[in-house]
């Protein structure tokens, strides 16, 4: 787990996509055992990612002979106050506004909220500039990018007619759409809704069904532009 960066996932922040990940395994199953844990996602992000990297256990560990890779946050914030769990505040309210320092392989790189290494005022400066001066070609990018767009927007609108995996949507959705999604039925009628006799999909996890969509939704998906 992890950010490639603000043109593939909107930020720069790992803790935005560590909170996303233990927030959205709970929106579908109702066996709450089997939902990701903040502590599960911030492994995944630090041991797990060290280990997909190759670093194996030399890295996102505290231990005598890892690599001294390490960050750290201020308890006296708003995030950590008062405190209770602070795994659980790093990973579900932290973004980033308490991190105070940082080392990379045991070269301090932040102190006090501000970056030692590098001058961050004068490199935000250069690429304002440097994005400046690009104007003209991503424009004229985006034009030549129109027959890829309808192109894209032609494959959208088909898939708005193939059926759906039963267990695409939340129990309920097949007849009460707005309710369900909304979390305004029990969980016996979300699954009598889509006839489940257990789980999710019971013994038609593998059937895909047509599921009717909200009116407001495909009236909205309509007036997108191509």
């Amino acid at each position: 787990m992890g950010s490639d960066g603000p043109c593939s996932t909107s930020a720069v922040n790992v803790l935005i996509a560590v909170g996303c990940a233990a927030a959205l395994s709970k929106v579908r199953g109702d066996d709450y055992s089997s939902w990701l844990t903040a502590k599960e996602a911030l492994a995944a992000a630090t041991m797990g990612g060290a280990r997909s990297l190759g670093f194996g256990n030399a890295l996102a560990v505290l231990q005598v002979g890892a690599l001294a890779d390490l960050a750290a946050y201020r308890m006296d914030t708003v995030t950590f106050t008062p405190l209770n769990d602070p795994v659980r505040q790093l990973v579900y309210a932290e973004r980033g506004a308490g991190l105070d320092f940082a080392m990379i392989a045991g070269a301090v790189a932040m102190r006090y909220h501000a970056l030692t290494l590098i001058d961050e005022s004068r490199i935000l400066a250069e690429i304002n500039t440097e994005m400046s001066s690009l104007d003209a070609m991503l424009a004229a990018g985006e034009r030549s990018g129109a027959e890829l767009r309808d192109a894209m927007a032609a494959v959208y609108r088909w898939s708005l007619t193939q059926d759906i995996a039963a267990d695409t949507y939340p129990p309920g959705y097949a007849e009460h759409p707005i309710d369900a999604v909304a979390g305004q039925q029990s969980v016996p009628r979300q699954r009598e809704a889509l006839g489940m006799t257990r789980g999710y999909c019971g013994d038609r996890a593998a059937q895909p069904v047509r599921l009717p969509r909200p009116s407001r939704l495909i009236s909205a998906r309509e007036r997108l532009p191509p």
